[in-house]
């Protein structure tokens, strides 16, 4: 028994037990429904930013993409539920499926080059998006009230496209119950997925080129096959995100793919501990709980996120959970010693 609480997989799985317990009690506890939202945006926070950190903490691969991949699945699932009239649980899927393939058409194109290329070739990728959902004018559906409807939604947004069936289901006072266990759902299937990467063999081939290409790719190993894995299978479920989040806010418009939520993301990611699991979800816990006395000063908020990434990457790019680790470490250590 002591030795499956030694190993690193089983440990995992006990703390993500554990999570998910207290998490699938919450929601009996008489939480307020601003608890609610707000826990909501943590699933979607956190399932992005686990896979951006299999990205760029495990694959070494210094992506700014992963903005344009949730935005597709986004986009996808709410395009398809408002112009050809599925329901967005039909929708939905087919979002994820062109967010994998937006991300296999992104990696093809930038994972031929490394480092401050590739950053600056998707970041160029996600503006690109943004300005054309913005700038778009052209008149794709007459409203019946008069005037257009544009395809994107231009700087109004895509709306009134449905939901997920919730309030029909549930009811008008219990409906956001059955978006959190949805929001619960992807985090923790998204989760279970770092897990594996990380523990399984696979991960040691991501962490070897990461750490030494040179010698991983003597050694006969293929650096862009095995980035292109990474990329496109940790877009599976930042495309499911993106969809969850077009079903559950109703309107998807092109503020996801804001510098300012990039930059919010990776501060959480970089707080937290990138390259390792469960740094991204207490990064987002962190800076969620940060932001709400950060409310009044808004304009210095994105001013505080840089500040955080420039200390942490820096001083202690362990992050949150290498310290957590650290203390963890020296208090069973000590008494360790003060028993032998």
């Amino acid at each position: 028994m002591n030795s499956f609480f030694k190993k690193p997989w089983s440990r995992d799985i006990l703390i993500g037990l554990a999570l998910l317990a207290i998490l699938c009690l919450l929601p009996w506890l008489g939480m307020k429904v601003y608890y609610f939202r707000l826990l909501i945006v943590f699933f979607i926070y956190a399932t992005i930013v686990s896979q951006w950190n299999l990205v760029m903490g495990i694959g070494g691969i210094f992506s700014l993409g992963q903005m344009a991949i949730f935005g597709m699945g986004a986009y996808t699932t709410a395009w398809l539920a408002k112009y050809a009239d599925w329901s967005l649980w039909a929708s939905w899927p087919v979002g994820i499926i062109f967010a994998v393939i937006a991300s296999l058409i992104i990696g093809a194109a930038c994972l031929r080059v490394s480092g401050v290329y590739t950053a600056l070739l998707t970041l160029a990728i996600v503006a690109v998006m943004q300005v054309l959902i913005q700038t778009d004018t052209a008149c794709f559906r007459p409203m019946k009230t008069g005037g257009c409807e544009y395809f994107t939604g231009g700087t109004m947004s895509l709306t009134k496209y449905g939901d997920l069936g919730m309030r029909d289901w549930l009811g008008r006072k219990d409906w956001i119950k059955g978006d959190y266990y949805i929001g619960l759902a992807i985090l923790t299937m998204a989760v279970g997925f770092s897990i594996f990467i990380v523990r399984s063999p696979i991960g040691v081939a991501f962490r070897a080129l990461r750490d030494n290409n040179l010698y991983a790719v003597s050694r006969g190993m293929s650096k862009f096959k095995y980035q292109m894995l990474i990329f496109s299978s940790s877009s599976l479920f930042t495309g499911m995100a993106g969809g969850f989040y077009a079903a559950h806010y109703g309107a998807t418009g092109a503020t996801i793919l804001n510098l300012t939520l990039m930059l919010l993301l990776l501060a959480m990611m970089i707080v937290g501990g990138l390259g390792r699991i469960w740094g991204p979800i207490l990064g987002v816990g962190g800076l969620i709980a940060l932001q709400e006395p950060l409310r009044d000063i808004i304009e210095f908020r994105e001013l505080i996120f840089g500040f955080l990434i420039v200390i942490f990457s820096m001083f202690y790019p362990q992050g949150i959970q290498g310290f957590i680790e650290y203390l963890w470490n020296k208090v069973f250590k000590n008494n360790a010693m003060i028993n032998q």
